[in-house]
């Protein structure tokens, strides 16, 4: 009797404790999509983790631009603001996106989400101190069009707020 008991506990335990493994838990929201993406991108400074959390039809390319640091993100507040959008909507969000691309989106399961955070401020090149190079950190808004592909919710653009 107590060796069928230590079974089932052990059992149930370990399926417990392997639930989530299976499961992509970075892109079943909006909201987590969106954290995910920041992590990789202020956190981990990860350019192909943030591309596997791009949509097919995202224009960023996270490879461009500046080295990413690593462990600067302090996450505020993250909130969907509205689903749904049409392209109408889409194209007035000053996110660069082609009106087909809008379209397209339009035409999928979307989301606008905002996020509000800290990071530290990015260093300028040739900057020496006292010559107003920023320091410290900086507080951060920028909303997110977010859209479901294959399943799973994926960053299209984003702009700063």
């Amino acid at each position: 009797m107590r060796r069928r008991r230590f079974i089932a506990a052990t059992a149930s335990t370990i399926t417990i404790g392997v639930a989530g493994c299976f499961g992509n838990n970075d892109t079943e929201s909006p909201r987590s999509v969106v954290r995910a993406y920041l992590e990789a991108e202020h956190e981990d400074g990860d350019p192909e983790a943030m591309a596997e959390l791009l949509h097919s039809e995202s224009p960023l390319d996270p490879t461009a631009g500046d080295d990413l640091d690593g462990g600067s993100l302090q996450l505020d507040t993250i909130a969907v603001e509205d689903r749904d959008l049409s392209s109408d909507e889409i194209e007035s969000l000053q996110m660069r996106l082609s009106g087909e691309t809008a379209s397209s989106i339009a035409q999928q399961e979307n989301a606008l989400v905002k996020a509000k955070y800290e990071i530290e401020a990015p260093e300028l090149s040739g900057s020496g101190p006292g010559d107003g190079t920023p320091s410290g950190r900086i507080t951060v808004q920028n909303s997110y069009l977010t859209a479901v592909e294959d399943g799973d919710w994926q960053v299209v653009a984003f702009e700063i707020i």
